[in-house]
């Protein structure tokens, strides 16, 4: 049951990011990262008022403060990583996301995937590699932007972005072992909501006036995002999390198809390659088991 909730988290997160794209259009990111999370959490809020609050455990507590930390550290992170060096470079370490939460399952689950599974998040990894690697970074080999992280900090800190989301789930966990994966998802977005509003407020001067003249077109986003949290809880709370990462990973090469379809973008041989990767990854870890 864990995949299935895994692949609706993939395909909701792939339809926030078609959706989210015309926002960001019309908004900065400071402003659209908060109605993402701040549409979210309205979404989730009726039904917490209707199931009611769990009861909550200490680890709930502490798994939301990391969040509280967490999420500043690597929104500065990825914006420094991005000014510091080229995208071709930076965004394709993000690929070492499911790899480092499967390094990270030892110390947190107290097991390793199989051998089969390792296989398939390699290559899922590999295969969302390859997605997000530039065409004008080619022609410097394929793993430049790898051999390149000594010389680029931008990269060292995209990793650093990628290690933190890897704790981050294992945080997630602990948090939904303290409370559901309602609450989780209800609780990430307000935290999320709060401390955006803030880096918002600080770096852009954002109004309460100037974030409702938005609503219409970060509200579908926001409420994709908080399906999607909900839906990703309720997949970590059944399944192994290196294989539910992986899986919702899928969304890059989903959101690849839908841009192809919708926008008629362009997709290179390479971002094929890594849509073939992805999708042999995907089959091999559901056989896992």
């Amino acid at each position: 049951m864990w995949y299935i909730y895994a692949f609706i988290t993939a395909l909701l997160e792939t339809s926030k990011d078609v959706v989210s794209r015309k926002s960001a259009q019309r908004t900065n990111e400071y402003i659209s990262a908060f109605g993402l999370q701040f549409f979210a959490c309205l979404t989730l809020l009726p039904f917490v008022v209707f199931t009611g609050i769990p009861k909550l455990s200490i680890g709930y507590w502490y798994g939301v403060g990391f969040a509280a930390i967490s999420l500043p550290a690597w929104s500065i992170l990825y914006m420094r990583a991005l000014k510091l060096s080229p995208l071709s470079v930076t965004v394709p370490m993000l690929a070492f996301n499911p790899v480092f939460t499967a390094l990270l399952a030892i110390f947190f689950e107290h097991r390793w995937p199989s051998v089969v599974g390792w296989l398939g998040i390699i290559i899922v990894a590999f295969g969302m590699y390859l997605m997000r690697l530039k065409r004008s970074e080619l022609s410097k080999g394929i793993f430049h932007p790898i051999i390149s992280i000594a010389s680029e900090p931008g990269a060292i800190a995209m990793l650093g972005v990628a290690f933190i989301w890897s704790i981050g789930t294992y945080v997630n966990k602990i948090i939904i072992a303290g409370s559901s994966p309602l609450f989780f998802a209800f609780s990430i977005t307000a935290v999320g909501s709060v401390v955006l509003y803030i880096v918002a407020k600080r770096m852009h001067g954002v109004t309460v006036r100037e974030l409702s003249l938005h609503v219409r077109s970060m509200g579908p986003g926001g409420i994709l995002n908080g399906l999607s949290e909900f839906a990703f809880g309720a997949a970590l709370s059944l399944g192994f999390a290196p294989y539910v990462v992986s899986i919702k990973r899928m969304n890059v090469m989903l959101s690849a198809v839908v841009g192809h379809l919708a926008y008629k973008e362009r997709i290179s041989a390479v971002q094929l390659l890594g849509i073939m990767c992805m999708f042999g990854g995907l089959v091999t870890i559901l056989n896992a088991h």
